[in-house]
């Protein structure tokens, strides 16, 4: 299990050091990399944890940024696994009137009302926000790749769970 792990690690490593020019990349790549990080926390966390990638095969050549689910998986773990009950993520994607969404959801600790509120005037204002820089860096990649249209919306209870929605532009092939 160890040496299976550390296999995983260098591919993903790899995979974050490739700049291969591409500013965006197939969805399905994408996925081969966050399965490695799932199946990573799925050893760390052990049998409390579970996931789900439910990505139908007609989006998964749709472009995307690189890496633009991680930080929202990452939060997803680090900020709603209590480890108190079993933790279930869920990562989905559709194609809906010309945009790509995908969805990150979680059974989590969910957010706080007023502090829900704050993190989603932070990503409508672009504010650098220390505790979620990676959603907020997520939101402004988003916008500066398709514009203001597209980025993400999050809905959350606490004690209940997260769910994070990306709006992409739907851009297929080469």
């Amino acid at each position: 299990q160890a040496e299976r792990m550390v296999l995983t690690l260098s591919k993903m490593l790899r995979y974050t050091l490739d700049h291969s020019g591409e500013e965006l990349i197939p969805l399905g790549r994408d996925l081969q990399y966050m399965e490695d990080y799932l199946q990573l926390q799925q050893v760390r966390l052990g049998e409390d944890f579970s996931y789900a990638l439910e990505i139908p095969p007609e989006v998964q050549d749709c472009r995307i940024p690189k890496l633009i689910l991680q930080p929202l998986i990452e939060n997803s773990i680090s900020h709603g696994y209590t480890g108190e009950a079993p933790f279930r993520l869920t990562v989905t994607a559709a194609l809906h009137k010309g945009a790509l969404q995908m969805v990150v959801r979680d059974n989590g600790r969910g957010i706080p009302p007023a502090q829900l509120k704050k993190l989603r005037a932070r990503l409508k204002n672009g504010e650098e926000d220390p505790q979620h820089i990676g959603m907020v860096n997520t939101q402004k990649r988003l916008q500066l790749q398709y514009g203001p249209e597209y980025g993400m919306k999050i809905e959350s209870q606490a004690g209940k769970g997260t769910t994070v929605r990306l709006y992409l532009k739907a851009v297929k092939g080469g």
